[in-house]
Protein backbone atom coordinates (compact mmCIF):
# COMPACT_ATOMS: atom_id res chain seq x y z
CA UNK A 1 0.00 0.00 0.00
CA UNK A 2 1.40 3.37 -1.07
CA UNK A 3 0.38 6.48 0.87
CA UNK A 4 0.75 10.03 -0.30
CA UNK A 5 -0.01 13.09 1.83
CA UNK A 6 -1.11 16.33 0.16
CA UNK A 7 -1.69 19.49 2.18
CA UNK A 8 -4.79 21.54 1.38
CA UNK A 9 -5.90 24.89 2.76
CA UNK A 10 -7.95 23.38 5.60
CA UNK A 11 -6.67 19.92 6.47
CA UNK A 12 -4.45 17.18 5.03
CA UNK A 13 -5.94 14.83 2.46
CA UNK A 14 -4.75 11.24 2.33
CA UNK A 15 -4.45 9.35 -0.97
CA UNK A 16 -4.16 5.59 -0.83
CA UNK A 17 -3.15 3.73 -3.96
CA UNK A 18 -4.13 0.10 -3.49
CA UNK A 19 -3.02 -1.45 -6.76
CA UNK A 20 -0.41 -0.58 -9.31
CA UNK A 21 -0.97 -1.70 -12.88
CA UNK A 22 1.89 -2.35 -15.23
CA UNK A 23 1.42 -3.95 -18.64
CA UNK A 24 2.15 -3.44 -22.32
CA UNK A 25 -0.66 -1.94 -24.37
CA UNK A 26 -1.02 -3.20 -27.94
CA UNK A 27 -3.61 -1.89 -30.41
CA UNK A 28 -3.82 -5.35 -32.00
CA UNK A 29 -4.98 -6.84 -28.69
CA UNK A 30 -7.44 -4.18 -27.50
CA UNK A 31 -8.48 -0.74 -28.74
CA UNK A 32 -10.15 0.65 -25.58
CA UNK A 33 -9.43 0.28 -21.88
CA UNK A 34 -11.76 1.46 -19.10
CA UNK A 35 -10.20 2.45 -15.79
CA UNK A 36 -12.40 2.99 -12.73
CA UNK A 37 -10.98 5.47 -10.23
CA UNK A 38 -12.55 5.51 -6.76
CA UNK A 39 -11.96 8.10 -4.08
CA UNK A 40 -12.93 7.70 -0.42
CA UNK A 41 -12.56 10.33 2.29
CA UNK A 42 -12.02 9.68 6.01
CA UNK A 43 -15.73 10.25 6.74
CA UNK A 44 -16.91 7.34 4.60
CA UNK A 45 -17.96 9.30 1.53
CA UNK A 46 -17.10 7.59 -1.75
CA UNK A 47 -16.98 8.86 -5.33
CA UNK A 48 -15.98 7.02 -8.47
CA UNK A 49 -15.49 7.82 -12.14
CA UNK A 50 -14.57 5.87 -15.24
CA UNK A 51 -11.75 6.91 -17.54
CA UNK A 52 -11.81 5.44 -21.05
CA UNK A 53 -8.39 5.11 -22.66
CA UNK A 54 -8.37 4.81 -26.47
CA UNK A 55 -5.36 3.04 -27.95
CA UNK A 56 -4.16 4.40 -31.30
CA UNK A 57 -2.74 2.20 -34.04
CA UNK A 58 0.74 3.67 -34.47
CA UNK A 59 1.42 1.37 -37.42
CA UNK A 60 -1.51 2.75 -39.44
CA UNK A 61 -0.54 5.53 -41.86
CA UNK A 62 -2.56 8.68 -42.40
CA UNK A 63 -4.87 8.20 -45.40
CA UNK A 64 -6.62 10.37 -47.95
CA UNK A 65 -10.38 9.89 -48.10
CA UNK A 66 -10.28 9.70 -51.92
CA UNK A 67 -7.87 8.11 -54.37
CA UNK A 68 -8.48 10.97 -56.79
CA UNK A 69 -9.76 14.52 -56.44
CA UNK A 70 -11.06 16.59 -59.38
CA UNK A 71 -11.41 20.37 -59.38
CA UNK A 72 -12.03 23.06 -61.99
CA UNK A 73 -10.91 26.67 -61.41
CA UNK A 74 -10.73 29.83 -63.48
CA UNK A 75 -7.40 30.60 -65.09
CA UNK A 76 -7.58 34.11 -63.61
CA UNK A 77 -7.74 32.84 -59.98
CA UNK A 78 -5.53 35.08 -57.87
CA UNK A 79 -2.37 33.87 -56.15
CA UNK A 80 -3.40 32.59 -52.70
CA UNK A 81 -6.81 31.33 -53.84
CA UNK A 82 -7.71 27.98 -52.24
CA UNK A 83 -8.21 25.27 -54.85
CA UNK A 84 -9.15 22.18 -52.81
CA UNK A 85 -8.85 20.65 -49.33
CA UNK A 86 -7.35 17.13 -49.38
CA UNK A 87 -6.78 16.76 -45.62
CA UNK A 88 -5.92 13.19 -44.68
CA UNK A 89 -7.60 11.11 -41.99
CA UNK A 90 -5.57 9.97 -38.98
CA UNK A 91 -6.71 8.66 -35.59
CA UNK A 92 -4.57 11.11 -33.60
CA UNK A 93 -5.88 14.62 -34.29
CA UNK A 94 -2.81 16.13 -32.59
CA UNK A 95 -0.35 14.46 -34.98
CA UNK A 96 1.55 16.83 -37.24
CA UNK A 97 1.01 15.48 -40.74
CA UNK A 98 3.32 16.65 -43.52
CA UNK A 99 1.83 17.33 -46.96
CA UNK A 100 3.77 17.73 -50.20
CA UNK A 101 3.14 17.89 -53.93
CA UNK A 102 5.57 15.30 -55.26
CA UNK A 103 4.81 15.35 -59.00
CA UNK A 104 3.00 17.31 -61.72
CA UNK A 105 3.48 20.80 -60.31
CA UNK A 106 5.20 22.32 -63.34
CA UNK A 107 6.56 25.80 -62.65
CA UNK A 108 5.39 25.46 -59.01
CA UNK A 109 1.95 26.88 -59.84
CA UNK A 110 0.43 25.32 -56.69
CA UNK A 111 1.39 24.92 -53.03
CA UNK A 112 -0.01 22.87 -50.14
CA UNK A 113 -0.09 23.89 -46.49
CA UNK A 114 0.12 21.90 -43.23
CA UNK A 115 -3.68 21.41 -43.22
CA UNK A 116 -3.79 19.80 -46.69
CA UNK A 117 -5.20 22.82 -48.53
CA UNK A 118 -3.89 23.30 -52.06
CA UNK A 119 -3.70 26.94 -53.23
CA UNK A 120 -2.61 28.88 -56.31
CA UNK A 121 1.06 29.86 -55.87
CA UNK A 122 1.77 31.56 -59.22
CA UNK A 123 -0.41 33.08 -61.98
CA UNK A 124 -2.11 30.50 -64.22
CA UNK A 125 -2.54 30.57 -68.01
CA UNK A 126 -4.94 28.10 -69.63
CA UNK A 127 -3.55 28.81 -73.11
CA UNK A 128 -0.12 27.54 -71.98
CA UNK A 129 -1.19 24.69 -69.65
CA UNK A 130 -4.91 23.75 -69.63
CA UNK A 131 -4.77 21.23 -66.77
CA UNK A 132 -2.58 19.78 -64.05
CA UNK A 133 -2.36 16.31 -62.53
CA UNK A 134 -0.75 16.65 -59.11
CA UNK A 135 0.54 13.73 -57.05
CA UNK A 136 0.12 14.64 -53.38
CA UNK A 137 1.64 12.80 -50.42
CA UNK A 138 0.83 12.92 -46.71
CA UNK A 139 3.37 11.50 -44.29
CA UNK A 140 3.91 10.92 -40.60
CA UNK A 141 7.30 9.57 -39.59
CA UNK A 142 8.00 6.83 -42.15
CA UNK A 143 4.32 6.14 -42.97
CA UNK A 144 2.64 7.82 -45.95
CA UNK A 145 -0.19 7.79 -48.46
CA UNK A 146 -0.60 9.39 -51.89
CA UNK A 147 -3.49 10.68 -53.98
CA UNK A 148 -3.99 12.39 -57.34
CA UNK A 149 -5.48 15.86 -57.70
CA UNK A 150 -6.66 16.81 -61.22
CA UNK A 151 -7.05 20.56 -61.71
CA UNK A 152 -8.63 21.84 -64.92
CA UNK A 153 -8.38 25.52 -65.81
CA UNK A 154 -11.51 27.24 -67.15
CA UNK A 155 -10.95 29.87 -69.81
CA UNK A 156 -11.33 33.51 -68.84
CA UNK A 157 -11.52 36.35 -71.31
CA UNK A 158 -8.09 37.73 -70.53
CA UNK A 159 -7.46 39.39 -73.93
CA UNK A 160 -9.10 42.77 -74.58
CA UNK A 161 -10.56 43.20 -78.06
CA UNK A 162 -8.53 45.31 -80.48
CA UNK A 163 -8.44 46.39 -84.11
CA UNK A 164 -5.51 45.46 -86.30
CA UNK A 165 -5.54 48.92 -87.94
CA UNK A 166 -6.48 52.27 -86.51
CA UNK A 167 -8.19 53.34 -89.80
CA UNK A 168 -10.16 50.96 -91.97
CA UNK A 169 -11.22 52.02 -95.48
CA UNK A 170 -13.75 50.10 -97.54
CA UNK A 171 -15.63 50.85 -100.73
CA UNK A 172 -19.31 49.97 -101.14
CA UNK A 173 -20.99 50.53 -104.49
CA UNK A 174 -24.25 52.51 -104.17
CA UNK A 175 -26.29 49.99 -106.12
CA UNK A 176 -25.29 47.04 -103.86
CA UNK A 177 -28.01 45.76 -101.55
CA UNK A 178 -27.65 44.96 -97.87
CA UNK A 179 -25.77 41.81 -97.02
Amino acid sequence: MTRMLVRTLCRPLLFVVRDTLSFVIRFSERQVYSLVVRAEDGGGRISATTIDIAVLDINKPPTFSQGEYVKSISENSKVGTSVIDVAAVYDDSTALLKYSIIQGNSDNKFCIDYLGIISVARPLDREKVPSYELSVMVSLDNKNDTTVVKVTLRDANDHAPSFGKSIVEIEIPENQGLL
